[in-house]
This record gives C-alpha cells, structure tokens and sequence, in this order.
C-alpha cells in the first residue's frame, strides 16, 4: 500500500468510528434529555408521584443516580416505557406474573398490585438475539400444559360418575384470575427485574418451620396448612422502582431464589387412588422441583448440581412435550447428555422405551403413555394425580436404584408390564463406562509417620469401586496398598504408614467397578514426598 492510499485508509477508518462515536453520543444526550423529563416528576423522593391500590400506597419515585448505575442507565425511560401517554395510561395493564403477589383479583385496577405494563416485546429490540424471543413461545411463558388438555381444549373441571355412582370433580379451571398471577406472558421482569422475593406471603402461621422438607413426609392436616403456605412466594415489584435494577444472565445462573419462588410443592398423599374413576398413585400439590432436588442431593444423586441451570441451559425457549418426560430423547435436558452410555438393553423390550425417570424417581408411580407424549411410540413414565387426574411428572427426586416392582406387580397395573412372579430380575443397563479416578492433594510425610492420601473414584453407575493405590519411583512401582471395596462418587481418605527411604515418589489411584471396568486413562496421580 502506498503512502498515499495508507494516509486515505486511516483517515476513512477515523470517519467511521467518529461517525459511531457520534452517535453514540448522540443518542446519551438524547436519553439524557429524554429522561430529565421524567426525573423532573420521579426523581425527587419528597414529591413523587404515588399511587394506591388496594390500601397499599407505592411511591413512583426513582433514584436518578442509582438508576444510571444499572444495566439500563444509558437508555432513555422511553424506551422501555413508551411515549408519556403510553406511560401514564393506568388501563395499559396486563395482570398476572408476580406469582401470589396478591389475590386473584382479574383487571380490576383497584384490588391488585399484580400486572405489569412493559412488555418483552420492548426488551427484544435491544437483547434481539433469536433464543431470547423465543421465550414468548415457551412454556414458562405459555403455561401450555397448565391451560390445555393433552388435545389442545381449554383445561377445565369436569364432573365424572364413577363405579360407585359418586360424582367425582377432575381437572382445574384455569383461569388467568387465579393461574395468570405466576406465569409469565410477555412479562421477561418476572425473572429479571432485582426486587424481593417473599415465602409465605399471607403470614400463615406455620408453628416455627420454615423447610417444607421439614414435614415432607408428614400428610396431617396440619402439616397440609403449612406445606402450602410456604410453597406460596411473592414476587414483590413494587420495592425496587427507586433502582430500576435488573437481575443479569450471572445472577439467575448463580441462585435459585427466582427458579424456586415458583418452583415449590409438596407430596399431599402418599395414596390419592380414586379407584371407582380408574386413576391410581400419590398425590402432589403445586410444583415442587427445588424439594425434590435437594431430597435428591441428601441420597447422592446429583449432589454437585443443586442449581437449576446446572441442568436446564436454555430456559429462554424451554418448552415439553405433552407427558413433559422425554427426558431420554427430545427434552430441554436428557440424561443421555451427562449419562451417554447408561443404555437401555434389548431393543424392542418394554424398558427400551421406559423413561429415565420412571424407574429413578422416589414417590411417584409409573404408567404407560401410548403416545410418548406426541412421539408416537409407548414410553413408560412417572405419575402423579393432582386434581383427581393422572399426570406425567417431570420428578427431580431421584435415586441410583429403582424398585422393579413398581411395574411388575401381581395383580394387574397401568404399565403392562408382566407380573413380578413372571419376571426374572436382571441389570436393564449395560455398563460400559470405566470409572475416573483422582488423587486430590499432593502428600508431604515424614519417613515412618502416617501419610493422607485423599482420593476420589467416580463412576456413573456402580455405587462402589475397588480401589488400589500404588507409590511408584520412575516408572518402578515400590508399594501398593489395596483398599478394597470403597464407596464411588465421594472424596475419601486413607492414612497408610510410610516405610519408604526418603525422596520424591509418585502416588497413582486404581479403580476397578462393579461390572469390570477399570480406571479410565491416565489414572488419576500425584506427588508424594518422603522426609
């Protein structure tokens, strides 16, 4: 390039990014002036503008200062809230979304705090990438599976007669007075927006606990009163209009706090069997995936994935089939994705199409889906009922082994599967994955003292390994300590005397799992060194 024509490139490369500059600038100052509108009424706390509804008074007032620090703070109001008249139009209300922040009040704009005006339609035009909006399709913001039956009609009380010529209520209505108070519509705030979120909003008395899990198990009327009042959150938007602030990607994917204000539910029965109406297995109430996944971590089951989005990566386009199981094929998460070799054997066979969890979850019965939840082929799944119909459940509850008799009963089930005195009990999976061993720490011990070797042995199926440890000099190995059968997917120690002459030495851990599998390569090692 020539002097000339590289003097002509800087100077057109300068234009571009004064032009960018420019108007960048432009469009501060813009906002900047935009906004001294607005902080002309909003800003100063002794006089903004109020308002009250239902005997709760919420000032409108926002901090000018602390609102320029959040995320927003270089965009004009407008631009999220719309032109004054769109702003201030107290009928430019949509209801719903804030979980039980209030009562189940409908449109009236005297009786509930629960709506919201800015709509996600506004967020996409700046967060416009295509994952974001798909959000407004998905099943957080649909609630589809809430509001639909199975064939796409409106979900609503049906009255049926049974064996026992009882007249027995099945379904719920939903109505968007009651059901639209949690879910989200176009309401991306819900998650977003960084206000309080309160657990037992009405103040139940709740006899001084606080841990649903605390009267898991406990079905008494009592426990009942309680379990449902702490199920119930409150997210309150009226106490974060002074900031503005909204909740990043960071902050969601670090905390359940947003993920269990509706997350929550209880085991109501262990027995909610109607049998004159044909349904059959416990009963639930509300939705209780944070529950259960902590009982789920007490037994050592995904015990190191206790947030939500360890698993769930993409809740902007979430959505699940009908049955909302497939968690082996065609889910938001499948356990293939983390567990790719734990095959069902035998294709063809009835487990072959038996969803994970309906032999791993706890609590729940399983039933037979001739459908597979619009795959067309039967898939086997958990069940519950709630409102005196059988459900698939999506359970979080879970354990390493299964009860092979929740299918194989004598006597009959929902599951076709053959009787339990017709069945010959075997392994349904095929164990092929070698386990991974570690040796965490590097060991320093004085010759003839006790060392600490801290290891690990992890493997996706076998519950326990046989374990070896072998110090080795160069590539010559000079002790070797076997310890037998020892417990996988947890840190252990063993505390050997060392007899070995002073120097520097290598220690190397040596698995070998239930079904033959030895250690993965390279065995996991580390230092040791003899004083």
């Amino acid at each position: 390039m020539t002097r000339t024509k590289h003097r002509v490139f800087v100077l057109l490369l300068m234009a571009i990014l004064a032009l960018g500059l420019a108007a960048a600038w432009g469009a501060g100052i813009a906002a900047a002036a935009d906004n001294d509108a607005c902080f002309a009424c909003h800003g100063t706390e002794s006089s903004a503008p109020s308002q009250t509804i239902a005997g709760k008074t919420v000032s409108l007032y926002v901090n000018p200062v602390a609102f320029a620090g959040t995320t927003h703070g270089t965009k004009a109001c407008t631009a999220c809230h719309g032109a004054f008249a769109e702003a201030h139009d107290t009928a430019n209300r949509n209801y719903g979304s804030w979980a039980r922040l209030s009562a189940s009040a409908s449109t009236d704009t005297t009786a509930t705090w629960n709506f919201w005006k800015v709509s996600g339609d506004k967020c996409v035009t700046c967060h416009n990438d295509p994952s974001v909006a798909k959000f407004f399709t998905s099943d957080h913001a649909t609630a589809w599976n809430m509001a639909h039956t199975p064939d796409g009609a409106d979900r609503k009380v049906v009255d049926i007669v049974g064996s026992d010529s009882v007249t027995y209520h099945a379904d719920e209505d939903y109505t968007e007075a009651n059901c639209g108070r949690c879910h989200m519509q176009k309401n991306c705030a819900t998650c977003h927006w960084d206000t309080p979120i309160i657990n037992n909003p009405k103040g139940t008395a709740t006899g001084g606990i606080i841990d649903i899990l605390d009267v898991w198990t406990d079905y008494s009327a009592a426990a009942t009163t309680v379990k449902g009042a702490l199920s119930e959150n409150a997210i309150d938007w009226t106490q974060n209009i002074a900031t503005h602030d909204f909740r990043t990607k960071t902050d969601l994917e670090s905390s359940n706090a947003v993920c269990d204000a509706c997350h929550q539910g209880y085991r109501a029965k262990p027995d909610a069997s109607v049998p004159a109406i044909g349904i059959f297995g416990p009963g639930f109430s509300r939705h209780g995936q944070s529950q259960e996944l902590q009982r789920s971590g007490g037994r050592g089951v995904h015990e190191t994935l206790q947030l939500c989005t360890d698993c769930h990566t993409s809740v902007h386009d979430a959505t699940a089939p009908e049955s909302m199981l497939q968690w082996r094929q065609d889910h938001d998460v499948n356990c293939v994705d983390c567990h790719p070799t734990r095959k069902i054997m035998g294709a063809g066979v009835p487990h072959q199409n038996a969803d994970c969890t309906a032999c791993h979850a706890t609590g729940v019965d399983a039933i037979l889906d001739p459908d597979g939840g619009g795959l067309g082929i039967p898939l086997l799944i958990p069940r519950v009922i709630k409102h005196n119909v059988q459900q698939g459940w999506a359970s979080h509850d879970l354990r390493r082994d299964t009860d092979c008799q929740r299918c194989h009963v004598d006597g009959g089930n929902q599951t076709g599967a053959p009787a339990w005195s017709a069945v010959t009990a075997i392994d349904v999976h095929e164990d092929v994955t070698a386990p991974e061993t570690k040796a965490l720490k590097a060991v320093s011990v004085k010759r003839k003292a006790k060392a600490t070797f801290k290891y690990r042995v992890n493997d996706v199926q076998s519950l326990k390994a046989t374990v070896t440890i072998k110090i080795m000099k160069r590539s010559k190995t000079v002790k070797s300590f076997k310890l037998g059968s020892r417990t996988a997917n947890a840190s252990l120690t063993y505390r050997p005397r060392i007899t070995l002459a002073k120097g520097l030495y290598t220690w190397t851990v040596y698995a070998k799992d239930a079904a033959g599998n030895t250690q993965a390569s390279p065995a996991g090692k580390n230092k040791l060194r003899v004083k």
